[in-house]
């Protein structure tokens, strides 16, 4: 076209350097390194990319992996922000909240405690596709385990997750029980949702990190099938064990699960997981001091629904924390 600038460069034999024509268009020897970029510009190129592209492009340095993070957090929230504001009128979108809202719920105390970035992460890949639960739960406690904390914290949060999860059940009734003055116990009964082991190990003869992980993962399952408010039986088959989780099982009739959790030998914050628990917020037993005051946690689980399916009545998780006396102020 006629109004281009072409660059044209002569050379003259009494010359030995060439010679650039004025009022011509001089590009530069070399480009300026990506890393100088805006960030703004690689935000524009990661929303034509797919999910599995961003991630890698992240990997490539510090500087995208900074920006990488941005997006994806970004990304996160302004997907479950469109799906609550969608999902009073699209069941599916609904079903895709609570996933969000069930997850976010299990892994709350992780998120705050310096799991954020991978929270997002496991959530990324899934924003188009909707979140699979128990995918996601997996993925996120595999790595959680992973990681240097003490087992002593992590111990802590999965049983403080564990009781905030069975508070946000939607039919749950506390009964009454007897327990010695050392221990803490509370039981409680949902209407409604059930589990089995169909098949494989049972909880008590295997690794405390994974019996953990199988129960998020089922209280989880749980959660989301009472939130379905329909029939609803889910089979979730891993490579030693295979569990059956359901809700209801015909429109007349609930079945009825009864959940124990026993915390031993905490006589030190007892009063304080009582007054956590009655107020329903556990956020501040997040500052408890980690010391030499051990006791250890477990969550038995009985649903006569399971057995005509199969599956045993009663299953045993045993969960160990360590926590202290003390409050952080």
């Amino acid at each position: 076209m006629a109004d281009d600038k072409i660059v044209k460069i002569e050379c003259d034999s009494s010359e030995t350097e060439p010679i650039i024509k004025k009022n011509e268009l001089v590009l530069p020897a070399t480009a300026p390194p990506i890393y100088k970029l805006p960030a703004e510009v690689f935000v524009s190129v990661f929303n034509h990319l797919s999910c599995k592209d961003v991630l890698n492009v992240r990997a490539t340095s510090k500087h995208l992996l900074e920006i990488g993070d941005y997006y994806i957090r970004h990304s996160c929230m302004k997907s479950s922000q469109k799906l609550s504001e969608e999902s009073s009128q699209k069941p599916k979108d609904k079903y895709r909240k609570d996933s969000v809202e069930i997850v976010t719920l299990a892994t709350e105390l992780f998120y705050r405690t310096g799991f954020e970035n991978f929270f997002y992460l496991c959530m990324f890949p899934m924003l188009k596709t909707g979140v699979d639960v128990t995918r996601f739960l997996s993925n996120f406690y595999g790595y959680v385990n992973t990681r240097k904390n003490p087992d002593s914290n992590r111990n802590f949060l999965y049983t403080i997750t564990v009781v905030d999860m069975l508070l946000h059940f939607q039919n749950v009734n506390m009964l009454p029980s007897n327990i010695a003055p050392l221990h803490w116990r509370k039981v409680f009964e949902l209407t409604g949702p059930w589990m089995g082991l169909l098949w494989g190990q049972e909880p008590r003869f295997r690794d405390n990190v994974d019996k953990r992980n199988d129960l998020m993962v089922i209280l989880a399952e749980m959660l989301l099938s009472d939130r379905s408010n329909g029939i609803l039986k889910k089979v979730w088959e891993k490579v030693n064990e295979v569990y059956i989780i359901g809700n209801k099982t015909i429109l007349t009739r609930n079945p009825k699960t009864t959940i124990t959790l026993t915390v031993y030998n905490c006589s030190g914050v007892k009063d304080l997981l009582e007054t956590a628990f009655i107020e329903r917020d556990f956020k501040p037993l997040m500052h408890v001091l980690i010391g030499e005051n051990a006791f250890a946690a477990s969550i038995h689980i009985c649903s006569p629904e399971a057995v005509k399916w199969g599956c045993a009545k009663c299953m045993t998780f045993d969960i160990g924390a360590i926590i202290s006396e003390s409050i952080e102020n």
